[in-house]
């Protein structure tokens, strides 16, 4: 449910979260990718995968979202990002899963479905698993022409997190309000 511009209203998503471990482990995969800097690096401390994008969200709408949340029982599964890609006209660079578990796709179909009939407007695209790393990224890293195959990184799956996004001018701070 997106709302008219005030104050109180946040902008959220629904992201997986890492705990320090994990993000840490991802900073070693990405680290060396950006041996020759290209665009604007993602902060380590934004690093995550959207879920599902809400907008802006009025403080009384944030309870509906969470029990939305709350009621999903995610399956077990490790996300599995082993591509390098470039998205020209969003200008990213992106870790990518070339693939989904099926239970875990399954899981995002519904919990986008789940929140459109609780009144928010979540992207109808089918969903890409993936980790920006960079914006206003002009061409792919190295001289290539597209996506690269990288060495594996695992993302285990194990609950997500209402994420509030605040607009600056050095780029988006992200803040967890609830872990899940």
């Amino acid at each position: 449910m997106r709302v008219s511009s005030s104050a109180a209203v946040r902008r959220l998503f629904f992201a997986l979260w890492p705990d320090d471990r994990l993000r840490d482990a991802l900073l070693s995969v990405i680290q060396p990718l950006f041996a020759t800097p290209v665009g604007r690096a993602v902060p380590a401390g934004n690093l995550h995968v959207t879920l599902a994008f809400l907008g802006g969200v009025a403080p009384d709408q944030i309870p509906p979202a969470l029990a939305v949340a709350s009621a999903r029982a995610w399956p077990e599964a490790d996300l599995v990002f082993d591509r390098l890609a470039w998205w020209p006209r969003a200008k990213l660079l992106c870790l990518e899963a070339s693939s989904l578990p099926p239970d875990f796709a399954a899981a995002v179909q519904v919990f986008h479905e789940d929140l459109r009939l609780s009144g928010f407007r979540v992207e109808r695209r089918p969903f890409r698993a993936h980790i920006t790393l960079a914006r206003n990224v002009s061409h792919p890293p190295g001289g290539g022409v597209g996506d690269q195959t990288i060495s594996p990184f695992v993302w285990p799956v194990k609950g997500v997190a209402l994420v509030a996004s605040t607009p600056t001018p050095e780029g988006s701070l992200y803040r967890v309000l609830e872990p899940r």
